[in-house]
């Protein structure tokens, strides 16, 4: 009887804990797509007077116009696998008759079953120097907008003026005066919202949603030698968020996508020395995928600015889809490394990778032409969103680096262990080709030119080279 009530216990134990963690993952879930901004300021607009009217609009704009533009940002973003366009909100866009334009645009956005996010930007100091007319503000959008989740608020942006108790302080004051729906609101972190471990440990702001925003220069601790490292990245956001991945939606996320000499690639890179542009989407995106947090592109409308998804609102396609394809590869839009069991071709030499039926921990790995044996399929097994270990579907051992660092090592085999010489990123190339880079060396696998049947694989440090280049077929 102790034994049934003891299990039964538990079972229920389980059963809230899963739903628990399906309504915390829904928390920020939908949250993902991208900024629709001002080219000149999202505090004081074009001319300076307030009026940030994202690109696309402006004040002469008919309520017609207006409803158009909005539907326009909505199906954009709507079309590359979002649901959500951040916008800006000022004192002077919620007076009088530019009120009842963007309102107009709001609900444009929103008729494409797109939300949208509101977020104030401080004309300068990085704080709210008058909180008078930041309230007559938040009030005229709350009359509006309180009742509906499809219209979010986020108080303001990048608070670096503030300490950490001020910081709360001033939301705890914002959510009294309102009091909004649990996860209706996304407060920013402190600094330049770099950091959202103090304010997600306030009690009173605990039911809302956590604003972090993601940039190359954000932090010193990924970088490493001569370059930067996406692990580096990936460390640093989760340190950044601590236990609060479940409510965090990545506000602001970006780099340059076009103007760049030379052409940077973006796609599923995974190598260990890269540009800080490479770096952080990758390595960011990756910690964002794993733990379920929704990200927002900056910029993603946007006439001028580099960081754009699109060129412009008159120019609806991508400068460099590899960016787009990061992003829709953070949000379970797109996948580029699938778990299944594959053949792994070189296209340098045409060959499979083999293990030609050894058992024996420490055997070589080697090619061989196509063929049907198991010795030439392989089973991928995900950890995470970068590494795989790599398992013989003959023998069931793995491909192992062994710990080997210099460039000739053999790529050998092993039985099941916890070491990192056992997992592999898949770096894409291009036209579906991959290099596999070692988790405990970051070497990679290579044929060393070799074309014969039996060769033996080495492992070799990273490069351009063909005999680096692996494609999965089943």
């Amino acid at each position: 009887m102790n034994k049934l009530l003891a299990l039964t216990a538990t079972v229920f134990l389980i059963l809230v804990f899963q739903a628990t963690a399906r309504a915390q993952t829904l928390a920020s879930g939908g949250m993902q797509g991208m900024n629709w901004s001002n080219s000149v300021s999202n505090a004081i607009g074009t001319a300076g007077d307030g009026l940030a009217w994202p690109d696309g609009m402006s004040g002469s704009d008919t309520t017609s116009q207006a409803y158009a533009a909005g539907q326009t940002a909505g199906n954009a973003i709507r079309s590359v696998g979002g649901y959500t366009v951040r916008m800006p909100i000022t004192n002077a866009l919620t007076t009088g008759s530019n009120w009842t334009l963007y309102q107009n645009a709001i609900n444009g956005v929103i008729s494409t079953g797109v939300r949208v996010v509101l977020c104030w930007w401080p004309a300068s100091g990085n704080d709210v120097a008058d909180q008078t007319t930041w309230y007559a503000m938040w009030d005229a959008v709350n009359a509006v907008y309180g009742s509906t989740m499809n219209v979010r608020y986020e108080p303001i942006n990048e608070p670096a003026a503030y300490n950490a108790t001020d910081l709360n302080n001033l939301y705890a004051g914002f959510l009294a005066r309102y009091n909004p729906a649990a996860y209706k609101c996304i407060l920013d972190g402190t600094g330049y919202a770099s950091n959202v471990t103090a304010v997600g440990s306030d009690s009173r702001l605990s039911n809302q949603l956590l604003g972090l925003h993601v940039y190359s220069w954000y932090f010193s601790a990924p970088y490493s030698g001569g370059g930067a490292s996406w692990q580096g990245y990936y460390n640093a956001v989760a340190a950044a968020v601590g236990s609060n991945a479940w409510r965090t939606v990545i506000t602001e996320i970006g780099v340059q996508t076009d103007g760049r000499s030379p052409s940077v690639p973006f796609w599923q890179q995974w190598d260990f020395d890269m540009q800080p542009d490479q770096a952080v989407l990758s390595g960011a995106l990756a910690w964002a995928r794993d733990n379920n947090v929704a990200t927002i592109a900056w910029s993603g409308i946007n006439n001028t600015d580099l960081y754009h998804w699109f060129y412009s609102f008159t120019n609806l396609t991508e400068p460099n889809p590899q960016v787009a394809n990061m992003f829709q590869w953070a949000w379970k839009e797109q996948n580029a490394v699938v778990a299944g069991t594959y053949r792994l071709r070189n296209r340098a030499s045409g060959d499979y990778l083999d293990n030609l039926g050894a058992t024996a921990n420490g055997a070589n790995v080697a090619q061989w032409s196509s063929s049907g044996s198991n010795n030439q399929k392989w089973k991928l097994v995900a950890d995470g969103s970068v590494w795989w270990h790599i398992q013989n579907d003959a023998t069931g051992e793995y491909l192992d680096g062994i710990g080997y660092s210099s460039n000739g090592s053999p790529l050998e085999q092993w039985s099941s262990s916890a070491s990192t010489n056992q997992y592999w990123a898949f770096e894409a190339t291009d036209s579906g080709y991959y290099k596999l880079i070692n988790e405990t060396t970051g070497i990679c696998i290579d044929t060393d030119g070799a074309t014969s049947n039996g060769a033996s694989m080495q492992q070799w440090g990273s490069d351009t080279s063909y005999k680096q280049q692996w494609n999965l077929t089943q």
